[in-house]
């Protein structure tokens, strides 16, 4: 009961994350570099630092109970489709599975590539899922969702970047939220 807290209390904390990644694009002022797409990819995909700072925080064996904790929460916030949302969760989560078995994550060289690196994959498997909407509403003649730009390719980029810096910046914050404690396992 107590872990079932524990990932209760990480849902509700993503969902913190992704309000307030929601309402830094809400403000974010519209740059001149080409719209607002490349001013939207310079706010930090939260949510995946969350991810990142938990996976190196607890057992490396949770890694897929709070990949699906996080994509669950994160589904409420977006207009992916939650399939997606979910692979693309599961594949940064195991991104930052992996380097935490190369150096812990706390390193201030491993936080900036955990959260960039997760960020990257996770930004850029949204992308290639619109890019795959907009080609199969192309091709059956319906209507589709938009048409993502060739400057939609630096979105990835920039936001992972952007994390890397937030990651560097403020990882004890993201690492000691309050209430995930009840995720750690107890070996006697």
């Amino acid at each position: 009961m107590k872990r079932a807290i524990g990932f209760s209390v990480l849902f509700f904390w993503t969902a913190v994350a992704c309000s307030m990644q929601l309402a830094m694009l809400g403000f974010m002022p519209r740059l001149d570099l080409s719209g607002s797409v490349l001013s939207r990819a310079l706010v930090p995909d939260i949510s995946t630092i969350v991810l990142v700072a938990t996976i190196g925080r607890f057992d490396r064996r949770d890694a897929l109970w709070i990949a699906i904790a996080v994509a669950s929460a994160r589904v409420a916030f977006t207009s992916s489709p939650p399939p997606a949302v979910l692979c693309g969760t599961i594949v940064t989560a195991f991104i930052a599975e992996g380097l935490s078995r190369l150096s812990e994550l706390d390193r201030p060289l491993m936080r900036i590539v955990g959260a960039g690196l997760g960020s990257l994959a996770f930004s850029a498997w949204l992308l290639f899922v619109d890019f795959a909407y907009i080609s199969e509403s192309q091709a059956r003649g319906i209507l589709g969702f938009g048409d993502v730009g060739g400057e939609a390719v630096l979105v990835p980029i920039l936001t992972a970047m952007s994390s890397a810096v937030i990651a560097f910046a403020l990882w004890p914050v993201f690492r000691h939220l309050p209430g995930l404690g009840r995720l750690e396992r107890r070996d006697f």
